[in-house]
């Protein structure tokens, strides 16, 4: 269906300005923008028998122009506007859960995106969506003593930042050390024992007791 015209609306207070872009076209410069101010853009398409479309709406934070800052400049502003989190750190909570803690960049971040793996093998990834005020999240049903590779990127109304990573590892489950600590116990034990009668004989072994260990 021929479009009539595609109304832009820049919504940056109660009277937001609209332009009109013909039907022809797939693009528009709006003019006029502040310096790092955060606009949100409306689209709208109208056709000629007087329906319209659903609105298309995002977030924007123009960077200043190359001509005002320099080039050099201009990119590193463009790039604190989609800077991605820092200090990220992983905590084992329990055997099978790791803590993922980072600080946020500053700017308006929608959502961030964290993608985890083990980090032994380039086996399925798991990705999940955190609300952008959140700054930590649990991952749960881990397996233990494992280590696993966590990547997190900010998204903004702009773009997404690039992804900072970090390596971490559950902990053991306690009934495995300790059984771990039982047999290693008793192999130490049964090394200092002595044959008698085609038997290993040892006081501290008699009936699998070990020496402050227990019954193995």
């Amino acid at each position: 269906m021929p479009v009539r015209g595609s109304p832009l609306t820049l919504e940056t207070g109660p009277s937001s300005p609209q332009i009109s872009v013909p039907g022809n076209l797939c693009s528009a410069v709006l003019p006029g923008l502040g310096r790092n101010a955060e606009y949100d853009i409306t689209i709208l398409a109208y056709y000629r028998d007087g329906a319209q479309s659903d609105p298309v709406s995002l977030c924007y934070t123009p960077c200043a122009p190359s001509s005002v800052w320099g080039a050099s400049a201009t990119r590193d502003l463009c790039t604190v506007s989609q800077s991605p989190p820092s200090n990220l750190a992983l905590a084992s909570e329990t055997p099978n859960t790791l803590k993922v803690s980072w600080t946020p960049p500053h700017g308006h971040v929608l959502h961030y995106r964290l993608t985890y793996a083990l980090a032994s093998s380039s086996g399925p990834e798991t990705s999940i969506s955190v609300p952008g005020p959140r700054s930590h999240v649990t991952l749960p049903d881990l397996l233990a003593a494992t280590k696993y590779r966590v990547l997190v990127s900010a998204v903004y109304g702009a773009g997404e930042s690039m992804t900072v990573s970090a390596t971490g590892q559950t902990g053991e489950c306690a009934r495995t050390v300790q059984a771990f600590a039982r047999l290693r116990a008793f192999l130490l034990c049964l090394s200092d024992a002595e044959p008698a009668g085609g038997k290993l004989s040892h006081k501290g072994c008699k009936s699998g007791q070990v020496p402050g260990v227990g019954r193995v």
